[in-house]
């Protein structure tokens, strides 16, 4: 804001991945995936949605994932964040007005390796 007077995109594209039902070592609590797939992206729009109101224009993108819509086994809590952030943005769009703009982004299911914590 100081160096360019504007926010015009605010993008919410977390990703936290692991079965919480799994018996690997891999498995959470799934505090984590909340805290990074729902909590940043509410952060990111509790901070933003002030800004945009104020200049009067602004686009949130959250990315959502397919996991929010269709449902498959181990991953019950991260398939949970990813719809929550879907109803949370489809609200947002409802009650943001026709000034601020909002999209939503579900990509499919892809292969991807996660870098160590």
């Amino acid at each position: 804001m100081e160096r360019f007077g504007k926010l015009e995109r605010a993008h919410n594209t977390p990703e936290s991945r692991q079965s919480l039902f799994s018996t690997s070592s891999e498995s959470t609590t799934g505090t984590e995936m909340i805290d990074v797939n729902l909590k940043r992206g509410l952060y990111g729009i509790a901070a933003a949605l002030p800004v945009f109101r104020r200049q009067g224009f602004g686009h949130f993108v959250n990315v959502i994932s397919t996991a929010g819509i269709q449902i498959i086994p181990t991953m019950a809590v991260y398939s949970g964040t990813k719809n929550a952030v879907r109803s949370i943005t489809e609200t947002l769009r409802q009650e943001a007005g026709d000034k601020l703009r909002v999209t939503s982004i579900s990509p499919g299911f892809v292969t991807r390796t996660f870098p160590p914590p």
